[in-house]
């Protein structure tokens, strides 16, 4: 989906029109590109659109939100820069999902006591022979 509207800021950007006709097909372009199901393009396209008008802060409640094709069309109308605008926003929310919880203190804990050595464990590995130990049988 954040591919569907990076390439639709492009394509506004080179040949203009509104979101809503750079956002038309979109989602089979996407599969067709990516080798994705062709029945998925509907979901993408859905999707996408659902992020730009959130972007624009007319947030939605569900993909069949049937206000979405109104809210699409108010946005259509806005200033070209004020589109790509809202498609860049939306495409910036899709990034990478932050760090783990864990790895962010541990950062801005190795931050505050300065640089640690770093030692690299072994290779993880299971064992290749019975356990060292023996159990003995109960009552031993």
């Amino acid at each position: 989906m954040r591919t569907l509207l990076l390439v639709t800021e492009i394509r506004m950007s080179d040949e203009g029109g509104t979101i809503t006709e750079a956002l038309s097909g979109g989602g089979e372009y996407i599969c067709e590109r990516l080798k994705f199901e062709p029945t998925m393009a509907a979901l993408i396209e859905t999707a996408a659109v659902q992020a730009v008008v959130c972007a624009a802060g007319l947030g939605t409640v569900s993909l069949l939100d049937p206000t979405v094709p109104r809210l699409l069309h108010s946005l259509s109308a806005l200033p070209l820069d004020r589109q790509l605008a809202f498609l860049r926003q939306a495409a910036s929310s899709l990034d990478d999902d932050p760090p783990p919880a864990r790895l962010q203190a541990a950062l801005a804990r190795s931050t505050l006591h300065g640089p640690a050595a770093f030692t690299p464990a072994g290779p993880a590995h299971a064992p290749t022979s019975a356990p060292a130990y023996r159990m003995s049988p109960p009552g031993r």
